[in-house]
C-alpha cells in the first residue's frame, strides 16, 4: 500500500492524556489490548460496517507527531523546537509531572521516533515479519465507501516516516471496509499487500 494514499483518520482530533496526543480512533481491533485508549466500536479484523465513520476528513498529516517529524527531519529543527515536543511537554505536565520529568519523558518519545527514522533510512521499511514482530502491529487502516484509505491505529511512527521518505509501498492490515465500497481492497488482500510491502 502506498503510504501517500493514507491521508485521513478513522477517528477524531481530540487531545488526550495517554497514547496518541491528539487522536481518538473510531474502531478498536478486538484482538488489541487497550487499557486506556477510548474508541467508539470494537470489531474483529476484516468486517464491513455502515455509517458515517469514513466522512470525518481529519487529516493524518495534521497530527502532532507528523508535524513534529516534518519540522525535525525536513526543516532540520532540533526536537526542542518542534510542535511535537512542545505538545508532549504540556501533556506530561498536565498529568502532574515536574517540568524536569516532563522534559525527560518528551525527549524519550522524540528519540523513539528518531531511532525509527534512522532505522528506516538505513535499512528500508521492513514488515513486522522481517522484524520478528506481531503481524497485527502493522499499520492498520480502514477503507471508506469511495475507496479512501484511512489510518485507524498501529504504526503511526512508521507510517509517518514512510511518508517522509516517499516509500512506494508498506504492508498494512485492513480492519474495516465500508459496506458501501465495492472495490477490491479488503481484508482478504492483506497477505498480498504485506508481501508487496517490503520496500527499500
Amino acid at each position: 500500500m502506498d503510504p501517500a494514499d493514507i491521508t485521513y483518520l478513522t477517528g477524531t482530533y481530540e487531545e488526550r492524556e495517554q497514547g496518541h496526543l491528539d487522536y481518538v480512533p473510531h474502531f478498536k481491533p478486538r484482538e488489541a489490548s487497550w487499557a486506556y485508549l477510548p474508541y467508539i466500536e470494537e470489531v474483529p479484523y476484516g468486517v464491513t460496517r455502515s455509517g458515517d465513520w469514513d466522512e470525518s476528513r481529519n487529516e493524518f498529516d495534521q497530527l502532532y507527531i507528523v508535524r513534529g517529524a516534518r519540522e525535525r527531519f525536513l526543516d532540520e529543527k532540533s526536537w526542542e523546537q518542534t510542535s511535537y515536543y512542545t505538545a508532549l511537554c504540556e501533556a506530561f505536565r498536565e498529568r502532574g509531572l515536574s517540568a524536569e520529568a516532563a522534559t525527560a519523558r518528551a525527549i524519550d518519545r522524540c528519540e523513539k521516533l528518531e531511532r525509527i527514522y534512522q532505522r528506516i533510512t538505513t535499512h528500508g521499511y521492513r514488515s513486522q515479519a522481517k522484524l520478528n514482530g506481531h503481524p497485527l502491529h502493522e499499520v492498520t487502516i480502514t477503507v471508506g465507501r469511495n475507496g479512501e484509505l484511512l489510518y485507524n491505529c498501529e504504526g503511526r511512527h512508521r507510517l509517518t516516516v514512510a511518508k517522509l521518505h516517499d516509500i512506494d509501498a508498506i504492508p498494512v492490515q485492513v480492519l474495516v471496509t465500508h459496506e458501501g465500497y465495492d472495490g477490491e481492497v479488503g481484508y482478504q488482500d492483506r497477505d498480498a499487500l504485506r508481501d508487496r510491502g517490503e520496500s527499500k
